[in-house]
């Protein structure tokens, strides 16, 4: 598979660049040198999380669960409403109270304008 890949050149130079060696396993050591089992002085691990939740844990979820519970009820709510009163359909079409209001309005104008 070594013979078949290519590292990237770009890579190598970020991390000579940074003084992180590029050979080697984790801990910089190779057949001359120790060999590829050797981890000693491999860098360490950072430590492990803390066990269960933070104060900041517990405020986040809290938040989360009251949007997502809002959030539901709101769909829940549009979902069972009527449509209001004032508004009229029309085949695919919505019909608004100040659309009907123009329509009424360009109506009467042509009654007392024939020629437009």
């Amino acid at each position: 598979m070594r013979e078949r890949t290519q590292f990237p050149q770009i890579m190598s130079q970020q991390c000579q660049r940074q003084n992180i060696p590029v050979n080697g396993n984790a801990a910089n050591h190779s057949d001359s040198n120790g060999g590829w089992l050797d981890l000693v002085g491999e860098p360490a691990a950072p430590p492990p999380l803390p066990s269960g939740f933070t104060a900041k844990g517990y405020g986040a979820m809290a938040g989360c669960v009251i949007a997502a519970v809002m959030g539901m009820a709101t769909i829940i709510w549009y979902g069972l409403t009527e449509p209001p009163n004032d508004v009229v359909l029309r085949g695919d079409q919505v019909i608004t109270p100040a659309l009907l209001n123009q329509q009424a309005e360009t109506a009467v104008e042509n009654q007392h304008h024939p020629e437009l």
